[in-house]
């Protein structure tokens, strides 16, 4: 409930590392930090690597979620984006580094697609995989609204890729500063 977030979280000086080298994830859009229908949860300080191998496979998913905080956490090598958000609303990204994401999968390295109200903030993007069907660094897509985009530093995307994507696909975008 408000001001009482279910945290999931490396313990202090700790590192957490989950790894999916070894994990066959569904062909359908999940990741390998998966949270659906929730709300107030954090995830906080955690490594999440080698999510795939399907082209739909995250590090970080959410869906159909609301009230939840993405912080100070590192994705690596992940099939689709290093942290994607469909569907949800009251959503924080904030101070996470994200390396090799969309490595030869679908969407963005940061994806934000038909949610209302967030912040993608203060995080690191670098070295993009080669994404033959997406790898933008940021993207704010497909009916998402009223968000802040800010203090991100993205940079070495693959080829053509832009760094920060904002666009409709087919529903209206709108409010995104």
């Amino acid at each position: 409930s408000a001001g009482n977030y279910i945290t999931y979280a490396a313990y202090p000086g700790e590192t957490v590392t989950i790894d999916g080298a070894s994990i066959s994830l569904p062909a359908y859009e999940t990741g390998l930090f998966h949270i659906e229908d929730k709300s107030y949860i954090k995830v906080s300080g955690l490594r999440i690597i080698n999510a795939g191998p399907n082209d739909n496979n995250a590090g970080i998913y959410v869906d159909n979620s609301h009230h939840i905080i993405i912080e100070n956490n590192y994705t690596y090598n992940t099939a689709s984006s290093g942290i994607g958000v469909w569907d949800g609303n009251n959503i924080i990204i904030d101070g996470n580094e994200v390396e090799l994401a969309c490595n030869d999968g679908e969407q963005e390295d940061i994806t934000v697609a038909t949610t209302d109200t967030f912040e993608i903030k203060n995080n690191h993007i670098h070295h993009g995989g080669p994404g033959t069907n997406g790898g933008e660094g940021i993207d704010a897509k497909d009916g998402s609204r009223n968000g802040k985009i800010y203090n991100n530093y993205v940079h070495h995307i693959n080829g053509f890729r832009t760094c920060l994507y904002v666009e409709s696909w087919d529903k209206h975008t709108f409010n995104i500063e």
